[in-house]
């Protein structure tokens, strides 16, 4: 029987990559950690299926720093990087990207992020409030307008009292 590729999900820091195979229910996971790649094999998903992954990485890892974790919805990887520095510009060596991988955006942080815990929610909350304040789209307290409030240029248009040409009535219809 043939081996299916699971879905993969990934992102990095200087001195990091965060891999995540998305497979529910993996029994059996065995993955090794090589100085330029990793593998992965192991029986999972909803149909007990045999799944191989072998990684060839953009750069070399510290095979010792390196490990893993099992949960019931997946296999997380912590892979550390040989040296840190600027990030890869992929993870893998091949250039073109294969359509089980995909950018775990709820990891990535940006190269030039100063805030690597990416901040409390209230922090979030608070400057995307003081954003719309800048833009001149939030009143005080940090509620964007536009909800009943008056908008600039506005007051110079007709009230919505006026009668309009397609307020006509219309006939009745016919049984």
């Amino acid at each position: 029987m043939a081996s299916l590729t699971p879905p993969v999900i990934w992102a990095q820091r200087e001195d990091s990559l965060f891999v995540t195979i998305a497979l529910e229910n993996i029994s059996k996971p065995e993955v090794q950690f090589l100085e330029n790649k990793f593998t992965f094999d192991g029986i999972g998903g909803g149909n007990d299926a045999k799944y191989h992954l072998d990684c060839e990485l953009y750069g070399e890892i510290d095979i010792e720093k390196s490990k893993h974790h099992l949960t019931g919805r997946q296999l997380q990887l912590y892979i550390h990087k040989k040296e840190a520095g600027p990030y890869w510009p992929r993870m893998l060596k091949q250039t073109q990207k294969p359509g089980w991988l995909r950018i775990d955006f709820d990891k990535w942080r940006d190269e030039d992020d100063s805030d690597e815990d990416g901040g409390s929610n209230d922090n979030k909350q608070q400057d995307f409030s003081q954003m719309l304040q800048n833009m001149g789209g939030g009143m005080p307290g940090g509620m964007p307008g536009g909800f009943g409030a008056p908008t600039a240029g506005m007051e110079d248009l007709p009230d919505s009292d006026d009668d309009d040409s397609d307020d006509e009535k219309m006939p009745d219809l016919e049984s």
